[in-house]
């Protein structure tokens, strides 16, 4: 009986491992965090994770910070955005969602350790001051009407990582609108280096704070990093999306921050259709962080990338 005890929590361990066998980004965490709710912030600290909810923003990612380091800042908005939406009465809205209004918060649920927490009432922030919930596993799901869509946004929060999803159900005969911004997020302005893989080529480049846009392909992944901070994190797809032929996931270079945005192509008549994405948060010396990229594309999501070559793309010294 003892044996056949020991070889079942070896299976077990080889599992959960073999979900994200990276050893620093573990499928289960094991530290123990919190979910605060004082002064109107809600924060979930999971570990060197920190994260900041903006309830006047449709309860959208205010900021990140990874041991410390801020790498998700509110210079703008996170989060899901429609463009150009023509409702039911003809009437055409520029933006819905996130800071841009529009969209209705149906309700709001943190999960901690598998026990529910509902955030709202009737779409309303209902949650005492100085609320704190503590555990080990953390999520925040959202259900809100963003244009004809009734989505439904998860986020779930590791010590060094966030999951992120969102399912787009039209409440609609059909979606009259210009485009979806699925996910959008605004890096820290020193982050100051990027790579990704386009095509199977390797993309180096810098951040250059002077408004223009960059990227604009069809990417699995990207690795952004700070050499100020020395912090850095990996940014992946379960797949390549299929992005607008304009636009796809392209990075404006603003002077305030450095904001990514996935402007994906979808069949407006479709009814229901779901993303995801992941964001891995990581420390590491400048020499070292494409080689921490590469690893944890490797480790927890099976993509093996070589970022220690050269690239055809601008490398950083070719552009300072």
């Amino acid at each position: 009986m003892k044996k056949h005890l020991i070889i079942w929590v070896l299976m077990y361990s080889a599992l959960i491992l073999a979900c994200r066998p990276d050893d620093k980004t573990s499928a289960e965490n094991t530290s123990a965090g919190k979910f605060t709710y004082s002064g109107q912030k809600p924060k979930i600290t999971a570990g060197d994770l920190e994260v900041e909810f903006a309830p006047e923003l449709a309860w959208t990612i205010k900021w990140v910070a990874y041991k410390g380091a801020p790498l998700i800042t509110p210079t703008g908005y996170n989060g899901t955005v429609i463009n150009g939406w023509i409702d039911k009465d003809g009437v055409t809205h520029k933006w819905v969602g996130t800071g841009h209004r529009g969209e209705i918060i149906k309700e709001i649920v943190l999960k901690v350790d598998g026990k529910d927490y509902p955030l709202t009432r009737d779409g309303e922030t209902s949650v005492p001051d100085n609320f704190t919930v503590q555990g080990k596993m953390f999520s925040l799901a959202k259900k809100s009407i963003i244009g004809p869509y009734l989505c439904d946004t998860l986020l779930k929060f590791n010590t060094d990582s966030i999951d992120e999803s969102v399912n787009f159900n039209l409440i609609e005969n059909e979606a009259k609108i210009s485009l979806i911004y699925v996910f959008m997020h605004c890096f820290a302005n020193d982050t100051d280096q990027w790579v990704t893989e386009v095509q199977g080529e390797i993309l180096k480049d810098c951040f250059r704070n002077d408004n223009t846009n960059a990227l604009k392909k069809d990417i699995r992944w990207i690795g952004i990093y700070s050499s100020k901070t020395q912090s850095g994190l990996v940014y992946v797809y379960p797949e390549i999306y299929k992005g607008t032929r304009k636009d796809s996931n392209f990075i404006w270079n603003r002077p305030s921050d450095n904001k990514l945005y996935f402007d994906a192509q979808i069949d407006k008549k479709k009814k229901d259709f779901s993303f995801a994405v992941s964001l891995v948060f990581f420390r590491s010396p400048e020499k070292e962080w494409l080689n921490r990229a590469e690893n944890i594309l490797s480790a927890s999501f099976n993509i093996k990338a070589d970022l220690s070559g050269n690239s055809a793309a601008n490398d950083k010294e070719e552009n300072e």
